[in-house]
């Protein structure tokens, strides 16, 4: 193998795994934290809908799942799973952190998402 060939491969097999450690770095010193990113996740969702079905999503290590009427897909957070059932109705709007679930018998249950951020 001729030398110019030999410092090119190891210039390839040198930069990808340089960069992908830069990259990491990068992100672990200067990128958000988990907390901000869970955080901005939670502020973004709009959930407006009644529950048609609940189920433990196995391929998603068994988060609690409710599939609302209008097709929505809302993951439960785990400490919520025992409090929301089949036919509450779940409203939060974007921007906010509060989840209200209106349950039968006119009952009113507001849940925070601030309080499952640790």
């Amino acid at each position: 193998m001729r030398k110019i060939d030999k410092i090119i491969i190891y210039s390839i097999l040198g930069i990808v795994p340089t960069c992908l450690i830069l990259f990491f770095l990068w992100n672990t010193i200067w990128g958000p934290s988990s907390k901000q990113i869970i955080t901005e996740m939670d502020l973004s969702e709009n959930v407006n809908g009644v529950v048609d079905s609940l189920f433990d999503d196995k391929a998603n290590h068994n988060v609690r799942t409710a599939i609302l009427k209008n097709h929505y897909v809302f993951q439960i957070e785990s400490q919520w799973a025992s409090k929301i059932e089949i036919g509450d109705s779940l409203n939060k709007k974007k921007g906010s952190f509060l989840l209200e679930v209106y349950k039968k018998g006119n009952k009113k249950l507001v849940l925070d998402y601030r309080s499952t951020l640790r």
